[in-house]
Formats: structure tokens, sequence, C-alpha cells
């Protein structure tokens, strides 16, 4: 069995801090000509945990991801019963990988109630030929990149600070699937994106956008929220793509966030509706200048 570098943590944001943990990983694969592999965890971790809180990326989003950059995956059980493995029962796990290495971020922890960390992590190792790694951790403004913080931005619809933290745009993938249609109904056409329960979403509201469909990124507006103008509570993802006409039904496309234009609002007609989203795609137009 080939020895490989490992990468360690649940990385649900990909943001610069685990970027520089592959980084790294990356390093030492090439240093020693070997492969590398991110070990993360399936979707439902949270809720496993009893958290109620969503993943930034799912883990077929992480994926693709880290596939692109020809770095492979191990996924590993998120359910309760491994997540209550002691630390010492974990770290038995890893032994079983045959490692060249491994890498993390200083605030790694693992096994029951996050008790293990770096340190037990190394002791573990110590006198074996296992590299450990431990890369410290990024900041940005005195405070520590974090996937909370992130989240949290993402929440109050601060889209340009959560892309700074994570390096790169915030998306939601997903297959476009038919909806109520009314934005064909009034010429302009969206697409209903749809995602699963465990993805987190920000703030309702409008956002400037770019989707890509058909490996193509195209400008668009995309709406977050329900349609009260036409009495839809549910909340979903439509997006709109701009100077863009053809059928994508069922396709698998990625919408990529870069600024909230305004909240979800009912109008007093169909054409007041039109008439802002006419204003919400000359602003995305312009936002691109």
């Amino acid at each position: 069995m080939k020895r490989k570098i490992y990468c360690l943590g649940f990385f649900d944001s990909m943001h610069r801090g685990h970027r520089a943990v592959f980084d790294e990983g990356k390093r030492l694969a090439s240093k020693y000509g070997t492969d590398l592999c991110v070990l993360t965890f399936g979707d439902g971790i949270y809720k496993a945990l009893g958290r109620p809180d969503k993943e930034i990326f799912l883990l077929r989003e992480r994926t693709a991801m880290l596939k692109s950059e020809n770095i492979d995956v191990i996924v590993l059980p998120s359910g309760k019963e491994f997540l209550d493995s002691s630390p010492d029962e974990f770290l038995d796990s890893l032994t079983d990988l045959n490692a060249l290495g491994f890498v993390t971020g200083s605030d790694y922890r693992f096994g029951k109630n996050a008790s293990g960390d770096v340190d037990l992590l190394k002791d573990r190792f110590e006198g074996t030929d296992v590299l450990i790694s431990v890369c410290p951790l990024l900041s940005e403004n005195g405070r520590k990149i974090s996937t909370t913080d992130i989240r949290n931005l993402l929440k109050d619809g601060k889209i340009p600070e959560a892309n700074s933290l994570l390096g790169f745009p915030y998306f939601i993938s997903g297959m476009v699937v038919g909806g109520f249609r009314n934005g064909r109904r009034i010429g302009i056409p969206t697409a209903n994106v749809d995602f699963e329960a465990e993805k987190f979403i920000p703030a309702n509201g409008v956002y400037v956008t770019k989707t890509t469909v058909f490996d193509q990124s195209f400008l668009s507006v995309s709406n977050v929220g329900c349609h009260p103008t036409f009495g839809d509570t549910h909340v979903n993802l439509e997006t709109h793509l701009i100077d863009y006409d053809k059928e994508i039904y069922g396709e698998n496309i990625k919408v990529e966030f870069y600024e909230f234009l305004r909240g979800v609002k009912p109008f007093s007609s169909v054409e007041q509706l039109k008439k802002q989203i006419d204003y919400d795609i000359s602003c995305a137009r312009r936002y691109f200048l």
C-alpha cells in the first residue's frame, strides 16, 4: 500500500486557513513523491453532534473542489457512533492508514467531545517515521479565520467579507428543477436550484452572482428566499442568467455570490416587480465594469 500524506480536518468551508493546510500537504507530497489525501466527514455531522449549524459546502462540493486539484478524499463516518470514539480509538484508525505523514491546523480537535488535540497526535507518532506537520492559524484583521465567522457574515448578507475569508466566491450548486415559472411569465426566466437540507444558505435577498452551466460562466442575478408578490413562502434559490435563454432544466449549475443588492419584499404589482428586477440586472452589469 502506497504511503500518502493526509490532511486532517472537517474543512467544511474550505477557507484560506484550510487552504494553507492543503498547500503544506502538497509541498510534502511533492517532496516525497507521493499522493495527497484529505480526510473529511460526510454530510450530517452537525446534526449528529446536536448542533443546528448547516455546512457551508456539502461533501459533494468539497470533494469536487479537492479532486479538481488531484487531491484524493477519504470520507469519515458522520454518525454519532464514530463521533463518540475516544481520541485513542480515532488515532488507532489513523495508524491503520500506514501514512507517510499527517498535516493539520494547530486548533485541530478529534475524538468524543473534541477531547483530542495536536499534542496527543504528536505523542502518538513520536519516535516513528510518520511526519506530523502542524500549520499555524491564519488571521485577518487580528482575528482567526473561522467557519463560524464566515457563516455569520453570509447570514448577514456580507458577501465580499465572507469571500475574503474564503479566498474564493461562496457558491451554491445543484440541479435545475421545475418551479412556479413566475419569472418566465414576466419575461425574466429563472433557474430554480435544488440543494440538500444540510446546505447553509445566505441571508434572504437578491444578489449579484455568476452562474456556471455547461462549463461556461454567465453574469446573473439571484434570489434567495420566498416570492411574496406571488404568495410563495417557500425559501429557495432562483437565478436569472443575463443574456442567456437556453433551456437548462435537469442540468447541474453553480451560482457564485458576489454582492447583496436588496432584501426580499412584496410589490404592489407584477409590473413593479419587473421594473425592480430590470434595475437589479443593471446593478449587476455595473458591478463587474
